[in-house]
C-alpha cells in the first residue's frame, strides 16, 4: 500500500513539474498573426495544462486502500507488442510511404485486435478493411484536402 502511494506522489510531482516546464518552454513559440487562429502556442499550453491537473490530483489523492495491479503480464505484453507496432508503424511511413505501410499496419492492427478480444482472425475481412480503409484516406486527402501523404525515402 505505501509502495504505490509513494510511486503516485513521485509521478504526480514528476507531472506537475514537467507541465510547468512545458509551459516555460511554450512561451518562445511566436504568436499567430491570423486573427481568431489559436496558433500553434495552444496545443503544448493546454498538454502542460493537463499534465499540471492530473498530476495535482495524484499528489493530493489519500492513501487510501490497497491498490491491485495496474496490468497484468500478458496486458504489458499487448501494451508493448501495441506501442512497437505504432513506431514500426512510423518507420515504414518514412521508409515505404502511406500506400505501402498503411493497409499492411491496419492489417497487423485488426488481427492484433481480434487476438485481443479472443476473436478467429478472420484474414479476407481483415485485407479487405485494411484496403478500402487505406483508399479512402488517401482519397480524402489527396482529392477533397488536396495534402499529399508520405511517399517514403524509397519510392519517394
Amino acid at each position: 500500500m505505501k509502495k504505490f502511494f509513494i510511486k503516485d506522489r513521485i509521478i504526480g510531482m514528476g507531472s506537475v513539474l514537467l507541465g510547468i516546464l512545458v509551459c516555460f518552454l511554450s512561451r518562445s513559440i511566436p504568436e499567430s498573426t491570423v486573427r481568431g487562429d489559436i496558433g500553434s502556442k495552444a496545443f503544448p499550453v493546454f498538454a502542460a495544462a493537463l499534465l499540471i491537473i492530473c498530476g495535482g490530483l495524484l499528489l493530493l489523492q489519500k492513501s487510501g486502500e490497497k491498490k491491485e495491479r495496474y496490468l497484468l503480464l500478458y496486458q504489458w505484453k499487448r501494451l508493448l507488442t501495441m506501442y512497437f507496432s505504432y513506431v514500426f508503424f512510423a518507420v515504414a511511413l518514412w521508409l515505404c510511404g502511406f500506400v505501402i505501410s498503411t493497409p499492411v499496419f491496419l492489417f497487423w492492427l485488426t488481427c492484433l485486435l481480434g487476438k485481443a478480444a479472443e476473436k478467429k482472425p478472420d484474414f479476407v475481412k481483415n485485407a479487405i478493411f485494411s484496403i478500402l480503409l487505406t483508399a479512402l484516406i488517401f482519397y480524402l486527402y489527396q482529392q477533397v484536402l488536396h495534402i499529399s501523404l508520405p511517399k517514403g525515402i524509397i519510392f519517394g
